[in-house]
């Protein structure tokens, strides 16, 4: 009988392990909709990420999902997401903004990268201004991509998009869509 009960308590706690805090950051019916809308692609899970970066953000008294960054991004003060869809194939990623996460929920692909999702962390970032970073400044890259702007001060919060202990990016909606500015490189 102790044998069966401690089969039964492991059964349970396995059950608990698979549980992840990725699929808490959005309605099923949302989460069924991307990966209808962008079948190449998924919803993030905690295991997406490395684990150091899950275990590092974690211990800073982050969410273990880095794959899902909530805010107020276009100051309508509703929750807005922004969501880091991982490729089915291969280790790619597209990040898509979603205004009104728990209404209507609107769509709008930000970008697409075809490496490097598992250094791929979202957050939030306040309201204010943020400047091109001094690489860029100085001339190291004199072209800007699409959206990309040398300042963006922002009335909302903004979506930080970056590589793990590496560059950043924070992205703004505002009346001219979403602008974004390197941070970090």
């Amino acid at each position: 009988m102790s044998r069966w009960i401690f089969g039964l308590m492991l059964m349970l706690g396995a059950g608990q392990a698979l549980a992840d805090s990725c699929t808490d950051q959005a309605p099923k019916a949302l989460r069924t909709r991307l990966e209808s809308q962008f079948p190449d692609f998924t919803f993030p899970r905690e295991y997406d990420n490395a684990p150091a970066d899950v275990a590092n953000t974690r211990d800073r008294g982050g969410s273990s999902c880095l794959g899902v960054a909530t805010g107020d991004f276009d100051g309508d003060d509703k929750d807005d997401l922004i969501v880091a869809l991982t490729a089915l194939d291969g280790e790619g990623a597209m990040i898509v903004a979603i205004r009104d996460a728990q209404g209507a929920a609107t769509v709008r692909m930000l970008d697409q990268q075809r490496r490097g999702r598992r250094a791929l962390t979202l957050g939030r970032g306040n309201p204010g201004l943020y400047e091109r970073t001094r690489a860029g400044a100085n001339g190291l890259r004199r072209w800007y991509a699409d959206g990309e702007v040398e300042r963006l001060d922002c009335p909302n919060e903004v979506a930080i998009i970056g590589v793990s202990e590496s560059s950043a990016r924070a992205y703004c909606s505002g009346r001219a869509g979403w602008q974004w500015v390197q941070i970090a490189d």
